[in-house]
């Protein structure tokens, strides 16, 4: 039909391998911080300040 790669993963899905700055708290209590394409990403159990590395996996749209 198209010239279109098959997809490697299911939509709404990524892989990351990401060093993340908790910058504040979203109002459920999850950490917020930005990847470096600027996506934003809530974390349970951290605080503003925390420095994680995102392992590869996925992150999941919600």
């Amino acid at each position: 039909m198209g010239d279109r790669e098959p997809a490697t993963r299911p939509p709404g899905r990524s892989r990351v391998n990401d060093l993340v700055t908790i910058t504040g708290v979203a109002v459920g209590g999850d950490g917020v911080g930005r990847l470096s394409d600027g996506r934003v990403v809530f974390v349970p159990r951290t605080a503003p300040g925390d420095r994680i590395r995102l392992r590869e996996g996925s992150l999941q749209r919600h």
